[in-house]
């Protein structure tokens, strides 16, 4: 079951990064254009970065929906998100 969180978006505390595939359609790429305006309206911190041609899922190895290309820049995005958010 899918349920909206905007009125959560005022507690949030943390960055927030999102990779999402411009083929998806939960959300879809209006749907992360939203995300990005309520989260700017907020003042809240976060990165979104939307790929073409990939879909759900362009992570998972073991799917059709596998892009490579997407999946090694969103492994080189969350190192470095992690290395400017999670640094000691």
């Amino acid at each position: 079951m899918r349920s909206n969180l905007v009125d959560q978006l005022p507690n949030l505390r943390a960055p927030l990064l999102g990779l999402f595939g411009d083929d998806d359609k939960y959300p879809s790429p209006e749907d992360v254009a939203e995300l990005d305006q309520l989260l700017n309206g907020h003042g809240k911190v976060h990165e979104f970065h939307s790929y073409p041609e990939a879909g759900h899922a362009f992570f998972s190895v073991d799917r059709p929906a596998y892009r490579v290309a997407a999946a090694n820049d969103g492994w080189q995005r969350i190192a470095a998100f992690f290395g400017t958010y999670l640094k000691g």
